[in-house]
């Protein structure tokens, strides 16, 4: 769904609507420890408005990184620490050229076995199902 052009004005951000309506990014901040949540919502606007203003082929690390996995195609994790938590907002080009959805919030742990873990443990897997109901779904668009 990238192209790799810079759409004009920007890349639009968008955020997932749950079944009920409800901004999953926002709730995700909400959840957050009070100590915590305004200053991780900070440090991901900071890097959202960094992200908008590049072509796709420039967002990678230290900033985004996409998912490996066969299941994983097409998402990518914004990254982002906050006082040595790893913080992670999953998401995709779309559903529309021009767009980067955010799917799910995540905190981002070592690996163990192998496996690296998330909290929550299903994000990942919440990312991909999100990804896969996007089209013709309400989502909300983050103002920056």
């Amino acid at each position: 769904m990238a192209t790799g052009e810079l759409p004009l004005g920007g890349w639009r951000i968008l955020k997932y609507a749950s079944d009920s309506q409800r901004d999953v990014i926002q709730e995700w901040l909400n959840g957050l420890p009070i100590g915590e949540r305004k200053k991780v919502q900070m440090e991901l606007e900071t890097l959202l408005r960094l992200l908008r203003q590049s072509k796709a082929a420039l967002w990678s690390r230290p900033q985004f990184a996409w998912l490996s996995g066969d299941n994983c195609a097409g998402i990518g994790e914004i990254i982002f620490d906050y006082r040595g938590v790893p913080y992670r907002v999953l998401g995709c080009f779309g559903p529309v050229h021009g767009c980067f959805t955010l799917l799910v919030g995540a905190r981002k742990g070592r690996k163990r076995k192998g496996k690296v873990q998330w909290d929550p443990e299903n994000a990942v897997d919440t990312a991909i199902r999100r990804k896969a109901s996007l089209a013709g779904r309400a989502l909300f668009e983050y103002v920056l």
